[in-house]
């Protein structure tokens, strides 16, 4: 297989760090994907200071309440952005970078092994969402979230679709189109459906990151999409993990491959939904 080579500094996808934690913990989690993806993304860090929207970063983001109105004025109808609507906070900062590809990563995903062997998979690849779990939903009708999901009355309910979204890349062009389409109230519901089926509605490309490119057996995560809680697998909603790959190489027990979630900071996690 031929390796692919870095791009120019300049050509390198745009990348958002995403946490609602600031501690050293999470802060060397990210340094150390920034410095191993560095030939291939170049990373923003972003923290999220409550459970609603409130930015920090030293990226010039847009008001979300003038980026998305109405998925704002939902999440906070919602009493904040769990529970499927992180979007108000993700669109303003994929739309705050230049890069007509950028990787959104939430701080509980984690690697085993060198980061820059997953991002330069994708370097070449133009699909205009990359994400995880993607199925249609007559291959998926159990899925908890259907029973809140709506769409706009010309949509067809075939191109309903859902997702995964620790880790996503969304090009320039689907940001704006579902910067778009979510202005028509009739969208609501969990953005992990919202996202996929805006691009199906619009004619875009999705490509699951499940397999590698041109490697028919080998795989970027495992899980089972059809499961509640996405588990066995290694990129699962629950059970959560304690520690980082780079603090504890050994407890991940298969290598270069994607894991989540990671709660290095957060003992109620088995018992909460939110975090």
């Amino acid at each position: 297989m031929t390796v692919p080579q870095p791009p120019l500094p300049d050509q390198r996808a745009g990348g958002v760090f995403f946490s609602h934690i600031d501690t050293p913990r999470v802060r060397g989690h990210f340094a150390r994907l920034a410095a191993e993806s560095a030939p291939w993304v170049q990373w923003r860090l972003v923290f999220n200071r409550s459970r609603f929207v409130d930015l920090d970063s030293d990226l010039a983001i847009a008001d979300p309440a003038t980026v998305l109105p109405q998925r704002h004025a939902q999440m906070l109808r919602n009493d904040g952005v769990q529970r499927g609507l992180l979007d108000a906070a993700m669109l303003p900062c994929l739309l705050a970078l230049p890069q007509p590809q950028v990787w959104f990563m939430e701080y509980d995903v984690d690697f085993a092994g060198n980061w820059a062997d997953l991002f330069s998979q994708y370097h070449a690849e133009p699909a205009d969402l990359l994400s995880s779990s993607l199925r249609p939903r007559d291959r998926d009708i159990e899925w908890f979230h259907w029973q809140q999901v709506s769409a706009p009355a010309a949509v067809d309910p075939h191109l309903f679709c859902r997702g995964f979204h620790p880790l996503i890349r969304v090009s320039r062009t689907l940001a704006l189109a579902y910067q778009h389409a979510v202005a028509d109230p009739a969208w609501a519901g969990h953005y992990e459906f919202i996202l996929p089926t805006v691009a199906a509605v619009c004619g875009l490309r999705t490509l699951d990151l499940a397999r590698r490119p041109g490697q028919r057996l080998a795989r970027n995560y495992l899980n089972t999409p059809s499961a509640p809680f996405l588990a066995p697998g290694t990129y699962v909603w629950r059970p959560a993990r304690p520690a980082y790959f780079h603090e504890d190489p050994a407890s991940f027990e298969l290598p270069n491959l994607l894991y989540h979630p990671i709660k290095t900071d957060n003992e109620a996690w088995g018992r909460r939904d939110d975090a």
